[in-house]
Order: C-alpha cells, then structure tokens, then sequence
C-alpha cells in the first residue's frame, strides 16, 4: 500500500497501531498528542515526526487514524473539518468501540471518506516482540472505499476483519464488555466468596484458575450450551438452595449478583435441554 498513514492521539492503542503499522510497511507521516512533550518523546523513540498542529499532520497524511479517548474524538473530527475546506481523497478512522463511524460526519462533509476500525483486544502499554494484532477481529464498518482500505491495514497488521454493520456497532461493543471486563468482575465475586470461606485471593485465585480456563476451552470447543455443567445444568435444586443459605448468612451483599447469575443459568440450562421446567421452578424456588 502506497499510501502513508499520521495518528492523532498516542495512548496506548495508538503508541501500538503506530509501531505495528511501521513494522509492517506502512510508512508514517507523523504523530500529533495535545502533549507536546509525550508525542516529542513518542517521535523521538519510534523514529517518526511529531506535530504541534495536527491539521499540519491531515494536510501531510493520506490515512488519520483518530485514536483519542472516545469522548473527544468527535471534537476532534469537528476541530479538523473546521480547519479543512476540502479533505477529498483523505481517509479517517477512529478505533472505538461504541462509537460507529457516523461520529465522523462532518469531515465526510468535505469529502473525506470515514470508516471505524476497533481491534478486539485490550492494551496495557505497548506490545514490541509481540504483535498484539495478530489473530484477533478488527471490527470494521463505514464507507465502502474506506473499509475497503481498513481490510488492508488490518491483515497489514496481522488481524481477522470483520465487517459490522453501522447500527449494530454498540451492541458489538456491548457484547465485547461483556465477554471481557464482566469476566473480570465474575472472578472478583467469587474471589470474595473464597475470602468469605477462608481463602486468601492469592491462593484463591490459584485454585480457580484451572477451572476457568477449562470452561473457557469448553465453549471455544463445545458451544455455551454444552458447556454447561453444575448443580443448575444437573437440575440440583438442594445444592443452589444450600448456596443461597450460606450466601444470605455469610455473604449477603453477593446475594443479588448471584441469583441473577443464577437465573439467567437456569434461562440456558432449559433452551439446552439439559433439565425440564419442572426443574427450572424448582430451582427459582430455591433462590427466594
């Protein structure tokens, strides 16, 4: 690909698309932090320019990439398309994950073509041995020639495209937060209730960790429904009411978080086939 490519915004994903994308051929133009001293301390150790003015960086550039924190990066599309006249061959992409590529409008308003481009993936600091990219889904969705341009970059770097459609965009993100940042939460809950039972975290989280990993195994194999194991998927409506016991004696605060886990395992429990309503009101008895 011909084309050079400037970043707006070097946090942590774009101190990552920036050493990702010059290690795979894509020249860069430039870089532009409002920071003057962190994106002169990025330049200086990735080799690339920086710029003061980041409509110096859009005139030089023939792809932006906007990879500020998603509740400025319509300011800052607003900012260039005000600052712009014509941006006509120019491609834009933000790299949020709620955000659809709409929030670009207005510098489609002078012709610059806009897509949206979120790396499933989450960034601590900057990956340099490890290509963070490698493998995962790049969400993409927009205008036809920049999405076009998007799939490119994308298996540039080493990841899957996938193509979202504009008005599912936050769901999408919805689901990813799920999947991933709740996960985290689930853990923390039952860390607690192993604090609650005697266990320090350390070690709690030692014990749970096989566990987790082979569940997680399980539904990359199997499927969420065949997955499914425990008392609820058995229909053991004496050992959820046991925990509830123990959890409104010893836990209560933890009570409500899991009865609607509880619930909702009962939801998918049924749908599998894996136990009969009878069972799943038995089982919501036992949870009041």
């Amino acid at each position: 690909m011909d084309k050079n490519a400037g970043i707006i915004g070097t946090g942590k994903l774009g101190i990552n698309i920036l050493h990702h994308l010059k290690k795979n051929g894509i020249k860069i133009s430039g870089i532009f932090n409002k920071d003057i001293f962190k994106s002169e301390t990025t330049a200086k150790k990735a080799g690339v320019i920086f710029f003061k003015d980041k409509n110096i960086l859009v005139h030089e550039s023939d792809i932006i990439f906007i990879t500020t924190p998603d509740d400025i990066i319509h300011k800052v599309a607003n900012e260039i398309a005000s600052n712009n006249n014509e941006l006509g061959n120019k491609i834009f992409f933000h790299c949020s994950g709620s955000l659809p590529s709409t929030i670009l409008e207005n510098l489609e308003k002078k012709n610059a073509l806009t897509a949206s481009m979120h790396p499933l993936q989450s960034f601590a600091g900057l990956l340099e041995e490890k290509n963070p990219f490698k493998n995962i889904i790049m969400g993409i969705e927009g205008n036809k020639q920049a999405v076009e341009t998007a799939e490119i970059i994308s298996k540039k770097l080493g990841a899957i495209p996938y193509f979202l459609k504009t008005e599912g965009k936050i769901l999408y993100h919805t689901a990813a937060v799920t999947a991933s940042n709740y996960l985290v939460t689930l853990t923390e809950k039952a860390l607690e209730l192993l604090e609650t039972a005697g266990i320090e975290k350390e070690k709690g989280l030692n014990i749970i960790t096989p566990l987790m990993k082979g569940t997680i195994e399980n539904i990359i194999s199997k499927g969420t429904k065949k997955a499914l194991t425990g008392p609820v998927s058995r229909g053991d409506y004496e050992t959820v009411k046991s925990h509830m016991e123990q959890i409104s004696k010893k836990a209560p605060e933890i009570r409500s978080f899991y009865k609607i886990m509880c619930e909702e395992t009962i939801k998918l429990a049924e749908s599998s086939g894996a136990i009969n309503r009878s069972q799943s009101k038995k089982i919501i008895k036992a949870l009041e």
